[in-house]
Order: structure tokens, then sequence, then C-alpha cells
């Protein structure tokens, strides 16, 4: 079995490092793990610098690899340019894609985003509708659903297999986190952490009010990591003294970030999966999500949820985990074990046997 597994994302999202890049790295990394001796994964970039060239060269390159190879399946971890789509109209056998999510349908987005992303999907349901060798992966039940009904796809080309917690994360002594946290990052004060795209779309704004009214006769410190959206958010958070906002942070860092924190709190309105919570939970971390359908689906008990937007909800459940060292201490256990679940070799074979069907 051969799989020709594109690789493009390592190279167009290598400065950012995004979730997708590491879907991207994790899956293959832990697909060679699996060292299966009639498993043949060829990586090969469709694309590295979108551009006329690169989709004109593509159609001589793909079919003369496809043929030469004699590969199976052509897996696509993120449609980003239009050279992959040209790829799913062109190559010759099976195509395995992956869409993580359909976000800007669901959630409240401007206008010219949605019209720079919805061709794109749009070309990947046609070539769904017109190809019956493609199938679609997503990294929850609930993106499954979402895909099917916004875009109009039959739930059986569509196959859910969650991804992995990458094994960085893992609870670090909570003495030790501290120290680490305070040398680096100056922090001393006991505090939150939020992780992730700093947007409204992703509750910061309501996360921001719920620390200010939690924090009103306390002295803890909000910390904030992840790439910043919103300019006007950043704006806000410089005027208090309690917020801070580290921006980039190493990924090696993000243990003792979270190990050391009280809680982690993630009040996005929309995800596909989310995995910043299960890394929280994966470092013992009790975690303040939103009672979503995807939080619920894979944090279930472990997490403690409150209503996308209620500020007031945010802030008394901060309180409780802030006031309660026991409850503090099961929540971490409970996000821990549940983390486990999330295993990137359990996902590699996972895709692995979705190929064998495939090519079957």
């Amino acid at each position: 079995m051969k799989i020709l597994f594109d690789i493009s994302m390592l190279y167009i999202d290598n400065l950012a490092k995004r979730g997708i890049y590491y879907f991207t790295y994790n899956l293959l990394k832990y697909i060679k793990y699996l060292n299966l001796v009639d498993l043949d994964i060829i990586p090969y970039p469709i694309t590295i610098h979108p551009s006329i060239h690169d989709t004109m060269s593509l159609f001589r390159n793909i079919i003369k690899l496809s043929k030469q190879a004699n590969v199976d399946t052509l897996f696509i971890p993120h449609v980003r340019t239009f050279t992959h789509i040209f790829a799913l109209y062109i190559f010759p056998k099976s195509i395995n894609v992956v869409i993580h999510d359909v976000h800007f349908l669901m959630s409240q987005v401007s206008f010219l985003y949605k019209v720079k992303m919805l061709p794109r999907y749009m070309a990947i349901r046609d070539v769904v509708q017109l190809r019956d060798d493609v199938i679609i992966t997503t990294v929850s039940k609930f993106s499954k659903w979402a895909i099917a009904y916004y875009l109009h796809i039959d739930p059986s080309r569509v196959f859910a297999i969650y991804p992995g917690v990458d094994e960085v994360f893992k609870p670090i002594d909570r003495i030790f986190a501290s120290r680490f946290v305070k040398e680096k990052y100056g922090i001393e004060k006991p505090y939150f952490i939020y992780s992730g795209a700093v947007s409204t779309r992703k509750g910061v704004r309501d996360l921001i009010e719920a620390f200010k009214v939690f924090n009103k006769n306390r002295n803890y410190m909000l910390v904030i990591t992840g790439p910043l959206e919103d300019v006007e958010l950043l704006k806000q958070i410089r005027t208090l003294n309690s917020v801070k906002y580290l921006g980039h942070v190493p990924r090696v860092d993000m243990p003792a970030l979270f190990s050391a924190a009280v809680a982690a709190v993630f009040p996005s309105y929309h995800e596909g999966f989310g995995l910043p919570p299960l890394e929280a939970a994966a470092c013992s971390t009790p975690v303040i999500a939103s009672r979503i359908p995807v939080f619920l689906e894979t944090l279930a008990d472990a997490g403690i949820f409150v209503r996308p937007g209620d500020v007031e909800g945010i802030a008394n459940a901060m309180s409780m985990i802030a006031d309660n060292e026991d409850l503090r201490v099961t929540h971490g256990l409970k996000a821990l074990n549940r983390a486990r679940i999330f295993s990137w070799l359990n996902t590699a074979k996972e895709y692995v046997s979705l190929w064998r069907q495939m090519i079957a």
C-alpha cells in the first residue's frame, strides 16, 4: 500500500506552526512509528509557493509520480491553496482530504472572509459529488455533522478521526513549573491561562471581562498566549496590569505554563475540535470551557462548562476552582485521564485502517 502524503503545510505554515502544521507533522511521524512492512508513505509537497507556475507543474509532477511510484491513495491534510483544489480533480487514484471544520459557515465572521473561504469548500464538495473515490476525514463527530449539514455532503463519505495530544504535553511538578514561569516570564502571582487565537470569536473579550469580575477583590493574573487576530483586544489588555499577553510561546514552554496555572479557560463560541483544552488537560490542569458541542464531546465529564458569552458564569467557575483546592485536584486528575484517550498512535492506526478500506 503506497500513500502519497501531502506535506505542503510543513512549508506553508512553517513560521506560524499552527494546528494544521502539527496535525500534519504528528500524523506523518506516528504513521512512520507503526513501521508496517506493507505500508509505504511517500512525503510530497503538492505546493510550497502557491503560484500559476506551481499549479501548472503540478499536473506533470503528480501524474508522473502516481504512475512511476504506483501510488494507491493521495492524502491531503489541509486544502489551503488553488493548487490543492486542482489536485483533487486531476489525481488519478483515490483521495482522502481532511476538512478540520467549517466555522466560517457557523459563526459570525466578516463577509469578506466568508467569500474568501467559500469557493475552496464548495470545490471540495463538488469533487466529492463528482468522484466516488474521494472521501473526507475530519477531527470530531461534531465536525462530521457540520460538514455533512452545511456542505450538503453524504455523511457516509465523511469519517471522524480524533487527532492526538502531542507527547510534549504532560504534567510538570507545580513548584518547578512555577519557578520556571517566574524566571522566564516574570509571573509571580497565581494565574489563569488561555492559549489560542486572540480574537472575539474565541471568547477572549468575554474572558477578560469575566476575569475583571473574578479578580475584583483578589490578586490573580490572567495569562494569554497565541496569535493576535483582534488588535482591539490587545489595546484592552494593555490597559490592565493584571492581564499579561505573551504572544507566541515556544511549544516546549507550554506544559510548564499550563502546569503552574490555577486553571485553563477556553470560552470559544465555536470549534471544530479545539486541541488547546486537551493540551492543558494533558498537563493535569483543570479546564473551564464553553458548553459547545465539540467541547462536550472531547472533554466529557473532565471539563467545567459555561454557556458561551456568559461573563458571570465564567467568573463564577474561576472562583469555584480558585477557592476549592480539592475540586482543583479532582478536576485536574479527571482532565489528565481524559486527555490520555487522544493518542497520535491511535490516530495513525485509524488512518491506515481507513486507507486500507479505501484501496480494497
